[in-house]
């Protein structure tokens, strides 16, 4: 498991199969880099020690993610598009 806040980290342990825990935030909105990219399944979003706990207790299920949907090779062509440059 890992917890973190908003870093490019929790898609790289999602990746891994480790399940991710993002800590909100109380006083602004939380941000969570994982949201509408993986299933929510890999990651909880916790406010508090309360919920830090029910996440560590519960049976966590390993999961697989298809990386080749999510990522492309970076080649010319990608960075491109990436850029929104059009050919």
């Amino acid at each position: 498991m890992m917890i973190s806040s908003d870093s490019s980290a929790c898609f790289e342990a999602v990746a891994c199969g480790v399940h991710v825990v993002i800590i909100g935030n109380f006083t602004d909105s939380t941000s969570n880099p994982l949201d509408g990219v993986v299933a929510s399944d890999c990651w909880d979003i916790c406010y508090d020690a309360a919920c830090m706990q029910n996440v560590l207790e519960k049976k966590s299920e390993s999961h697989v993610i298809n990386l080749t949907s999510l990522l492309e090779p970076v080649n010319e062509g990608t960075v491109m598009k990436f850029l929104g440059y059009r050919e």
